[in-house]
């Protein structure tokens, strides 16, 4: 039977945990009721002049138009404050918003030199007042939807105990930098194919999220593909194809389904860094299987070389290689790694990850050649 105490421990806890879960269904529900009011008033006033003539609107058109139009901005907002979510579930007490804030700020250095908004409510009030309007501007729109995604993480930050620092050391370093060099070679290769690129913003918010998600498990790497999804659209994308869903990607972000795509695996591949770092570190315990994944890595880029410069497609921009050609670099690289596998072989890292940024290159140039 609880006594008096009890009740006084637990009723305060229940409170708190009310008073929380109050505040992290408010931010959806505002955002949603927000919308939904703000997409009504464009309706009514871009159809004024049909409804004045005596024309009759097909019942349920409205409800479909508005719909089709709140629910993706709805489905970024899920993706942003989800991540926000995870983030504080996994202890960070002031990174947890990084990705959010980034969506938001980071368009000001892009091609539009203004924050970013996800409800296209904003965007329609803009289109009929000007942007010079206090409640259509893009600094006032982009706080307030970004507000409204900070608030169910911020309700719970402070509830879980704080992440352990931890130092990335040499190999998490390494890891980072070639995940980073990957991105890098698929945006380039996105912008050669297509002439176009997805939203700064946009990319950096769902790379930080993974970085940042992909150091727990269970998140790794189901979170990284989920956020993606949601934040450039794809998980739309997908329902609208499979026909569970109506309406089109938030016009806001308009990505295309190759964008979507690419946002995705980029963030698939930033995920990839504690597990790219935990197999540097078993590598340095097994310097043998390291000293042959460099010349493995070394011979795939000497193949790949000659195929392209035999392809007409490619010509070898190295001095060395093209006076003492391949064969001799095969060698020479063989003989190099086999002397740091003798006195450092940790330091074998460095040529393995520098390898695979090569590597990565190379299936850029095969991608755009096809």
């Amino acid at each position: 039977m609880a006594t008096a105490t009890d009740v006084r421990r637990i009723t305060p806890l229940r409170a708190d945990r009310i008073s929380r879960t109050a505040l992290t269904l408010l931010g959806p529900a505002a955002f949603v009721l927000s919308q939904w009011r703000l997409n009504t008033i464009f309706w009514h006033r871009t159809h004024a002049s049909v409804f004045a003539h005596g024309y009759v609107v097909a019942p349920g058109a409205e409800l479909r138009w508005i719909s089709a139009n709140v629910v993706p901005d709805l489905l970024v907002y899920a993706g942003l404050a989800g991540a926000g979510l995870i983030l504080v579930a996994l202890g960070y007490r002031f990174l947890w918003c990084l990705p959010a804030v980034l969506f938001a700020t980071l368009p000001i250095v892009g091609a539009a030199h203004a924050p970013q908004f996800i409800g296209t409510g904003w965007w329609a009030l803009v289109e009929m007042t000007g942007r010079h309007s206090w409640f259509g501007n893009a600094p006032f729109s982009s706080g307030a939807d970004l507000a409204l995604v900070l608030a169910p993480a911020a309700a719970w930050v402070g509830t879980v105990s704080r992440r352990p620092h931890r130092s990335l050391g040499m190999t998490g370093v390494l890891a980072v930098a070639v995940v980073t060099g990957v991105v890098g070679v698929a945006l380039r290769t996105a912008f050669v194919v297509s002439n176009s690129l997805p939203e700064v913003g946009m990319v950096a918010a769902v790379c930080t999220f993974a970085l940042l998600a992909s150091t727990s498990r269970p998140w790794w790497p189901w979170a990284a593909v989920l956020v993606a999804g949601l934040v450039c659209g794809l998980i739309q994308e997908l329902l609208v194809r499979l026909g569970i869903a109506h309406g089109r990607t938030s016009v806001v972000l308009g990505t295309t389904p190759r964008e979507q795509i690419v946002v995705t695996v980029c963030a698939v591949v930033v995920s990839c860094w504690e597990p790219l770092s935990t197999a540097m570190r078993g590598s340095e315990e097994s310097p043998l299987g390291l000293l042959i994944a460099v010349n493995v890595l070394n011979v795939a880029d000497a193949a790949l070389t000659q195929f392209a410069i035999r392809a007409g497609q490619a010509t070898e921009l190295n001095p060395l290689v093209r006076s003492i050609g391949l064969p001799a670099k095969i060698v020479g690289v063989g003989l190099l790694s086999w002397l740091l596998y003798r006195k450092r072989p940790a330091l074998l890292l460095i040529p393995a990850a520098a390898l695979l940024l090569v590597l990565a290159y190379h299936v850029s140039g095969l991608v755009i050649d096809t």
